[in-house]
């Protein structure tokens, strides 16, 4: 029986501006934290979507590199909020 492992979502963000969506997420490819993770970045209104980093060995890369790439789309003026139920990225 072949058995696949569902990626636990943590700490998803979506963020809107000007009608657009773009929606960042830290993915956890094995049964959650900490590792391997990865960052997924969503344009559902482009129907794009991609992973912009990925890590195995290093606890926290995921969370700081979302943290900070959600920071970067605020400063472009989008308008980001934490989903309800969305396990909040620890700080350091």
């Amino acid at each position: 029986m072949l058995c696949t492992t569902i990626p636990a979502s943590y700490a998803e963000t979506q963020c809107t501006n000007d009608g657009m969506l773009r929606s960042v997420e830290v993915v956890y490819t094995d049964q959650g934290p900490p590792l391997p993770c990865e960052v997924r970045y969503d344009k559902p209104n482009e129907n794009q979507s991609m992973t912009l980093w990925r890590a195995s060995n290093e606890v926290g890369f995921c969370e700081d590199q979302a943290r900070t790439f959600v920071q970067k789309l605020e400063d472009l003026g989008w308008s980001c909020h934490q989903m309800p139920g969305a396990e909040p990225a620890p700080e350091d």
